[in-house]
């Protein structure tokens, strides 16, 4: 598990280092970029929290794993705006709104119980048990990532242009395979009390 989010991190952050080098001024690049080095520190969070062998370190590295995850809607759905949707953009002031308020206020409360409540050390990892933020974080990301899934599908099935089909095939396709199993690994399993989340 260790060995996999180690070659996970390594990957994404080479990928997200590249389109940035690409074009450092390009908000598409830029989006995609802070988009990979999210996914990296969530992660990296997560790795640094089962590697822990002090319980502070442990709170430490769990509490802080909330961030990442919480700032991923706002960044993927402003990504997605900007490639398929950006003479449409001010339709989604809104939703972008309301995920970049509920962000904040996870972001706000990270460092209080209301994230994490207890954490244990176990042979294989961490046992935490999550607060209450862990079912803002869920509902936000069930709210952004459905946004995002269904404009993606959108594009897919109402574009005549093949390269934006194909990217928001393999966008959606992305997103499944990484942030979904992740928020089903990392936040929906420690909410229902089964402590391998990490």
């Amino acid at each position: 598990n260790i060995i996999v989010s180690i070659a996970t991190i390594f990957l994404t952050s080479v990928i997200s280092f590249l389109v940035l080098v690409e074009n450092r001024k390009g908000k598409v690049n830029l989006s995609f970029a802070l988009l990979g080095f999210s996914i990296v520190l969530w992660i990296l969070s997560n790795v640094l929290a089962d590697l822990s062998t002090d319980i502070s370190l442990a709170f430490f590295w769990t509490k802080l794993a909330i961030i990442w995850p919480t700032i991923l809607p706002n960044i993927f759905l402003y990504l997605v705006i900007q490639l398929y949707y950006f003479n449409e953009r001010a339709k989604y002031k809104r939703i972008s709104l309301m995920l970049f308020i509920l962000s904040s206020f996870i972001v706000l409360l990270s460092p209080t119980y209301l994230n994490i409540t207890s954490v244990n050390i176990q042979s294989w990892g961490i046992d935490y048990e999550p607060g209450p933020l862990y079912y803002l974080l869920f509902f936000q990301l069930i709210v952004g990532f459905g946004t995002i899934f269904y404009l993606l599908a959108n594009v897919y099935k109402t574009s005549k242009d093949s390269e934006k089909h194909l990217q928001a095939k393999y966008m959606f396709i992305g997103a499944i395979s990484t942030v979904v199993l992740a928020t089903i690994s990392n936040i929906l399993l420690p909410i229902l009390n089964y402590g391998f989340g990490s």
